[in-house]
């Protein structure tokens, strides 16, 4: 289903797992607690998904799962996201101007700041609805994505 390779740590840890005893008023330890946190990057294909999510929910470890979609081609988002605000500010200016009744002659100065332009969403874990019991695929959705950026132009005014 998955290519064991595909799968990387991003975090493993032991820990001492204590309790509290009331009456003796002090923690004991009581043996360990190992975590590990793994990734695997996924092509977005529904079904497949779904199996690959139903298998870890069935394996019994009670696992921890964290979903975030991310964008496969996000320096490509990003440059059209910027090319649609230059576009955008053309046109609301070429609006303002003829109607203020004036021409717009040469763009003088480009302002772009450097903002993030979110390519992931927020993560969110998948919820108890999907027990070990669950016998069928989660049923998931990704939201769209939505992107903005910010571009100043400042254009010379021809009367």
């Amino acid at each position: 289903m998955v290519d064991e390779s595909s799968l990387k740590t991003a975090n493993f840890g032991v820990e001492v797992d204590s309790e509290w005893n009331i009456e003796e008023r002090k923690h004991f330890e009581v043996g360990f607690i190992a975590r590990q946190s793994v990734f695997v990057i996924l092509p977005w294909e529904k079904e497949s998904v779904g199996k690959f999510l139903s298998a870890i929910i069935q394996c019994g470890a009670e696992p921890r799962i964290t979903l975030t979609f991310m964008v496969s081609d996000a320096e490509g988002l990003r440059q059209e996201v910027i090319a649609n605000a230059v576009e955008n500010a053309k046109r609301r200016a070429a609006i303002i101007a003829s109607s203020a009744g004036i021409k717009l002659g040469l763009i003088q100065q480009i302002n772009y700041g450097y903002s993030e332009i979110r390519v992931t969403s927020e993560p969110s874990e998948l919820g108890e609805a999907y027990s070990r019991r669950s016998m069928s695929p989660p049923d998931i959705d990704p939201d769209d994505v939505e992107s903005d950026d910010t571009v100043t132009l400042m254009w010379l005014i021809e009367g």
